[in-house]
Protein backbone atom coordinates (compact mmCIF):
# COMPACT_ATOMS: atom_id res chain seq x y z
CA UNK A 1 0.00 0.00 0.00
CA UNK A 2 1.44 3.34 -0.83
CA UNK A 3 2.63 5.78 1.90
CA UNK A 4 2.03 9.09 2.31
CA UNK A 5 5.20 11.18 2.01
CA UNK A 6 6.08 13.74 5.05
CA UNK A 7 5.87 16.77 2.76
CA UNK A 8 2.43 15.91 1.29
CA UNK A 9 1.40 15.47 4.73
CA UNK A 10 2.29 18.43 6.43
CA UNK A 11 0.38 20.26 3.67
CA UNK A 12 -3.03 18.21 3.88
CA UNK A 13 -2.41 18.87 7.80
CA UNK A 14 -2.34 22.41 7.17
CA UNK A 15 -5.46 22.65 4.51
CA UNK A 16 -7.67 20.51 6.97
CA UNK A 17 -6.89 22.73 9.94
CA UNK A 18 -7.28 25.87 7.86
CA UNK A 19 -10.67 23.98 6.95
CA UNK A 20 -11.46 23.44 10.27
CA UNK A 21 -10.47 27.05 11.57
CA UNK A 22 -13.19 28.59 8.66
CA UNK A 23 -16.04 26.41 9.93
CA UNK A 24 -15.40 26.71 13.88
CA UNK A 25 -19.19 25.11 14.68
CA UNK A 26 -18.01 21.66 13.18
CA UNK A 27 -15.02 21.64 14.53
CA UNK A 28 -16.45 21.81 17.93
CA UNK A 29 -18.11 18.78 17.00
CA UNK A 30 -14.46 17.30 16.60
CA UNK A 31 -12.68 15.55 19.48
CA UNK A 32 -9.36 14.65 17.52
CA UNK A 33 -7.79 14.73 14.17
CA UNK A 34 -5.20 11.97 12.83
CA UNK A 35 -3.32 11.50 9.71
CA UNK A 36 -2.97 7.45 9.11
CA UNK A 37 0.38 6.37 6.86
CA UNK A 38 -1.34 5.37 4.34
CA UNK A 39 -2.69 7.27 1.10
CA UNK A 40 -6.49 7.40 1.79
CA UNK A 41 -7.71 8.95 3.61
CA UNK A 42 -6.12 12.06 4.22
CA UNK A 43 -7.70 12.84 7.52
CA UNK A 44 -9.70 11.12 10.07
CA UNK A 45 -12.04 12.62 12.25
CA UNK A 46 -13.40 11.00 15.40
CA UNK A 47 -16.38 12.89 16.37
CA UNK A 48 -18.04 13.55 20.14
CA UNK A 49 -19.70 10.76 20.05
CA UNK A 50 -17.03 8.27 19.04
CA UNK A 51 -17.97 8.03 15.73
CA UNK A 52 -15.65 8.60 12.90
CA UNK A 53 -15.21 10.17 9.28
CA UNK A 54 -12.74 9.78 6.98
CA UNK A 55 -11.86 12.86 4.62
CA UNK A 56 -10.35 13.44 1.11
CA UNK A 57 -8.63 16.12 0.07
CA UNK A 58 -8.97 17.08 -4.00
CA UNK A 59 -7.80 20.04 -6.04
CA UNK A 60 -10.09 21.61 -8.25
CA UNK A 61 -7.32 22.39 -10.87
CA UNK A 62 -7.35 22.52 -14.64
CA UNK A 63 -4.30 20.87 -15.75
CA UNK A 64 -4.03 22.86 -19.01
CA UNK A 65 -3.70 25.75 -16.79
CA UNK A 66 -1.77 24.27 -13.98
CA UNK A 67 0.88 23.08 -17.66
CA UNK A 68 0.87 26.92 -18.50
CA UNK A 69 1.21 28.75 -15.16
CA UNK A 70 3.93 26.35 -14.48
CA UNK A 71 5.75 27.40 -17.44
CA UNK A 72 5.21 30.96 -17.11
CA UNK A 73 6.34 30.98 -13.54
CA UNK A 74 9.67 29.15 -14.89
CA UNK A 75 10.24 31.81 -17.69
CA UNK A 76 9.43 34.46 -15.03
CA UNK A 77 11.84 33.29 -12.45
CA UNK A 78 14.65 33.40 -15.14
CA UNK A 79 13.79 36.55 -16.67
CA UNK A 80 13.99 37.79 -12.56
CA UNK A 81 17.24 36.47 -12.19
CA UNK A 82 18.86 37.78 -15.71
CA UNK A 83 17.87 41.25 -14.24
CA UNK A 84 19.43 40.29 -10.94
CA UNK A 85 19.38 43.06 -7.91
CA UNK A 86 17.33 46.37 -9.05
CA UNK A 87 18.62 48.67 -6.45
CA UNK A 88 16.37 52.14 -6.04
CA UNK A 89 14.01 53.25 -9.08
CA UNK A 90 16.54 55.92 -10.87
CA UNK A 91 13.67 57.65 -13.17
CA UNK A 92 11.61 60.35 -12.10
CA UNK A 93 9.06 60.28 -14.90
CA UNK A 94 7.68 56.60 -13.90
CA UNK A 95 7.06 54.22 -10.49
CA UNK A 96 7.51 51.11 -11.34
CA UNK A 97 8.26 48.87 -15.02
CA UNK A 98 5.85 45.92 -15.44
CA UNK A 99 6.76 43.25 -18.27
CA UNK A 100 4.36 40.67 -19.81
CA UNK A 101 6.33 37.14 -20.34
CA UNK A 102 5.00 35.23 -23.85
CA UNK A 103 3.04 32.02 -23.46
CA UNK A 104 5.03 28.78 -23.89
CA UNK A 105 8.52 30.25 -24.13
CA UNK A 106 11.05 28.10 -22.38
CA UNK A 107 13.23 29.80 -19.41
CA UNK A 108 16.03 32.56 -20.55
CA UNK A 109 18.97 30.43 -22.42
CA UNK A 110 22.23 30.95 -20.72
CA UNK A 111 23.54 33.05 -23.61
CA UNK A 112 20.44 35.57 -23.29
CA UNK A 113 21.06 36.31 -19.68
CA UNK A 114 23.49 39.45 -19.77
CA UNK A 115 22.00 41.12 -23.05
CA UNK A 116 18.23 40.78 -21.98
CA UNK A 117 19.71 42.85 -18.60
CA UNK A 118 21.55 44.99 -20.72
CA UNK A 119 18.89 45.86 -23.47
CA UNK A 120 16.00 46.07 -21.10
CA UNK A 121 18.22 48.80 -19.30
CA UNK A 122 18.73 50.66 -22.46
CA UNK A 123 14.69 50.27 -23.32
CA UNK A 124 14.53 51.75 -19.60
CA UNK A 125 16.72 54.60 -20.56
CA UNK A 126 15.10 55.44 -23.87
CA UNK A 127 11.86 55.68 -22.51
CA UNK A 128 12.89 57.86 -19.76
CA UNK A 129 14.60 60.43 -21.96
CA UNK A 130 11.63 60.67 -24.64
CA UNK A 131 9.33 60.76 -21.83
CA UNK A 132 8.65 64.87 -21.84
CA UNK A 133 8.32 64.86 -25.12
CA UNK A 134 5.85 61.87 -25.95
CA UNK A 135 2.42 63.23 -24.34
CA UNK A 136 0.63 60.29 -24.46
CA UNK A 137 2.87 58.18 -22.64
CA UNK A 138 2.07 60.65 -19.74
CA UNK A 139 -1.34 59.75 -19.21
CA UNK A 140 -2.94 57.60 -16.91
CA UNK A 141 -2.45 54.68 -18.60
CA UNK A 142 1.03 55.21 -18.76
CA UNK A 143 3.58 54.05 -22.04
CA UNK A 144 3.09 50.03 -22.99
CA UNK A 145 5.83 49.15 -25.27
CA UNK A 146 5.11 45.92 -27.56
CA UNK A 147 7.53 46.76 -30.26
CA UNK A 148 10.36 44.24 -28.71
CA UNK A 149 11.69 42.97 -32.03
CA UNK A 150 13.95 46.25 -31.99
CA UNK A 151 15.50 45.43 -28.68
CA UNK A 152 16.57 41.68 -28.85
CA UNK A 153 16.17 39.28 -26.80
CA UNK A 154 13.88 41.08 -25.42
CA UNK A 155 10.86 40.39 -27.89
CA UNK A 156 11.63 36.61 -27.81
CA UNK A 157 11.14 36.24 -24.00
CA UNK A 158 8.51 39.22 -23.38
CA UNK A 159 5.45 40.34 -25.47
CA UNK A 160 5.71 44.26 -23.70
CA UNK A 161 7.08 45.99 -21.31
CA UNK A 162 4.67 48.64 -19.44
CA UNK A 163 5.36 51.63 -17.72
CA UNK A 164 3.46 53.36 -15.48
CA UNK A 165 3.80 56.92 -14.76
CA UNK A 166 5.09 58.72 -11.61
CA UNK A 167 2.68 61.62 -11.75
CA UNK A 168 -1.52 60.95 -12.06
CA UNK A 169 -3.22 64.70 -12.10
CA UNK A 170 -0.52 66.59 -11.06
CA UNK A 171 -0.06 64.29 -7.72
CA UNK A 172 3.23 62.01 -7.41
CA UNK A 173 3.15 58.38 -5.96
CA UNK A 174 6.11 57.21 -4.76
CA UNK A 175 6.81 53.26 -4.83
CA UNK A 176 7.54 51.43 -1.63
CA UNK A 177 10.97 51.56 -0.86
CA UNK A 178 13.04 48.66 -0.78
CA UNK A 179 10.67 46.73 -3.14
CA UNK A 180 11.98 46.01 -7.01
CA UNK A 181 10.54 48.21 -9.29
CA UNK A 182 10.73 46.10 -12.37
CA UNK A 183 8.59 42.73 -11.87
CA UNK A 184 6.05 40.63 -14.10
CA UNK A 185 2.42 41.92 -14.92
CA UNK A 186 0.19 39.81 -13.21
CA UNK A 187 -1.98 37.57 -15.70
CA UNK A 188 -5.11 38.30 -16.26
CA UNK A 189 -7.99 38.05 -19.10
CA UNK A 190 -10.84 36.07 -19.89
CA UNK A 191 -11.45 32.86 -19.98
CA UNK A 192 -14.68 30.49 -19.93
CA UNK A 193 -16.27 29.41 -16.54
CA UNK A 194 -16.96 25.88 -18.39
CA UNK A 195 -13.01 25.05 -18.38
CA UNK A 196 -13.52 25.71 -14.25
CA UNK A 197 -16.86 23.57 -13.83
CA UNK A 198 -15.27 20.70 -16.04
CA UNK A 199 -12.09 20.31 -13.73
CA UNK A 200 -14.24 19.95 -10.77
CA UNK A 201 -16.78 17.09 -12.39
CA UNK A 202 -14.00 15.68 -13.31
CA UNK A 203 -12.02 15.36 -9.77
CA UNK A 204 -15.91 14.86 -8.85
CA UNK A 205 -15.98 11.84 -10.76
CA UNK A 206 -12.31 10.66 -10.15
CA UNK A 207 -12.78 10.77 -5.94
CA UNK A 208 -16.37 8.48 -6.44
CA UNK A 209 -15.16 5.93 -8.76
CA UNK A 210 -12.15 5.63 -6.34
CA UNK A 211 -13.29 5.97 -2.50
CA UNK A 212 -17.78 5.72 -3.11
CA UNK A 213 -17.56 2.58 -2.44
CA UNK A 214 -16.33 2.57 0.71
CA UNK A 215 -18.60 1.64 3.49
CA UNK A 216 -17.17 4.21 6.16
CA UNK A 217 -18.72 7.76 6.08
CA UNK A 218 -15.94 10.11 4.16
CA UNK A 219 -16.09 13.53 3.44
CA UNK A 220 -14.98 14.78 0.07
CA UNK A 221 -13.27 18.43 0.79
CA UNK A 222 -12.38 20.37 -2.39
CA UNK A 223 -9.64 22.95 -2.35
CA UNK A 224 -9.74 26.36 -4.76
CA UNK A 225 -6.29 28.04 -3.26
CA UNK A 226 -4.31 27.71 -6.18
CA UNK A 227 -6.80 28.81 -8.54
CA UNK A 228 -5.87 32.38 -6.90
CA UNK A 229 -4.00 33.36 -10.05
CA UNK A 230 -6.47 32.78 -12.60
CA UNK A 231 -8.86 36.01 -13.81
CA UNK A 232 -12.26 36.68 -13.27
CA UNK A 233 -14.90 34.68 -15.55
CA UNK A 234 -16.84 36.20 -17.98
CA UNK A 235 -20.23 35.15 -20.10
CA UNK A 236 -18.58 36.47 -23.48
CA UNK A 237 -15.36 37.53 -24.55
CA UNK A 238 -14.76 41.46 -23.37
CA UNK A 239 -11.57 42.25 -23.41
CA UNK A 240 -9.55 44.98 -21.80
CA UNK A 241 -7.89 47.59 -24.11
CA UNK A 242 -5.21 49.88 -23.24
CA UNK A 243 -3.26 52.62 -25.08
CA UNK A 244 0.09 51.03 -26.98
CA UNK A 245 2.44 53.02 -28.79
CA UNK A 246 6.34 52.67 -30.42
CA UNK A 247 9.04 52.06 -27.97
CA UNK A 248 11.09 54.19 -30.56
CA UNK A 249 12.14 53.82 -33.64
CA UNK A 250 11.64 50.34 -35.59
CA UNK A 251 15.53 48.68 -34.72
CA UNK A 252 16.82 51.87 -33.92
CA UNK A 253 18.77 50.01 -31.00
CA UNK A 254 19.88 47.08 -33.03
CA UNK A 255 20.78 49.52 -35.74
CA UNK A 256 22.78 51.57 -32.70
CA UNK A 257 24.71 48.33 -31.55
CA UNK A 258 25.80 46.82 -34.78
CA UNK A 259 27.17 50.90 -35.79
CA UNK A 260 28.91 50.55 -32.49
CA UNK A 261 30.27 47.34 -33.68
CA UNK A 262 31.57 48.36 -36.91
CA UNK A 263 33.51 51.61 -35.79
CA UNK A 264 34.85 49.73 -32.52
Amino acid sequence: MPIRQPAHAEEEKAIFEAFLSAYPAFKATIKEVRQPDAEFPDAVATMLDGSEVDFELGEWLHGAQMGQAKRRERLVESIERAIGPQGPNPSVNFRYVTFTPREDTPPVATADKAPLKTVLAALIEETERRWAVERHWRSPQGHDCRELAAYPPLGKYLVSVHFHPLMIRGEARSWISGQPWIFPKSPGGPYSPETAFGALADILRQKIGRYGPFSRPTRLIIITARLSHTTRPTSGSRRGSSRTSRCGRPGSYARRRRSRRSTS
